[in-house]
């Protein structure tokens, strides 16, 4: 596991316990981590972007740069659904702590960034995408 999906897991660990607070802090921490991520993987998928362009230009085809750009695009989905993830655990907190609008607008922004990042939608037995609806649906 990376460090965002490690400190995730540790708030859940601590939202499990009834540490709200501190469960909300390391998620933020978490989120911060994951968006660091996403970042990163960004900036490497740009510049093999770059090479491919270069590459073309001089008509040559490399296959490890094809497997790295398919590697960092897989990686990126991975951060994305990290991120959702955090989002809809985010929401939870905010539940259990009675503020019901700073809720659903979290597990709305975990939604958006399962179907519009992660091409991941609703009733696909997806169980991630699925929960978090259902959280949406008990908060309305």
């Amino acid at each position: 596991k990376n460090k965002a999906e490690q400190l995730n897991a540790t708030a859940t660990e601590l939202l499990s316990k009834g540490r709200n607070e501190e469960a909300l802090d390391t998620y933020r921490h978490a989120m911060h981590c994951a968006r660091e991520d996403m970042m990163r993987v960004k900036r490497m998928i740009k510049r093999i972007q770059e090479h491919e362009q270069r590459s073309r230009d001089d008509n040559i085809k490399n296959k490890e740069v094809e497997t790295l750009r398919q590697k960092l695009n897989s990686n990126l989905l991975a951060i994305a659904s990290t991120i959702a993830d955090i989002l809809n655990n985010i929401g939870v907190v905010y539940e259990m702590d009675g503020d019901y609008d700073a809720a659903i607008s979290s597990c709305l922004g975990a939604l958006d960034v399962y179907k519009n990042t992660c091409n991941r939608h609703e009733n696909t037995n997806d169980p991630d995408v699925d929960r978090t609806s259902k959280n949406i649906k008990q908060k309305i």
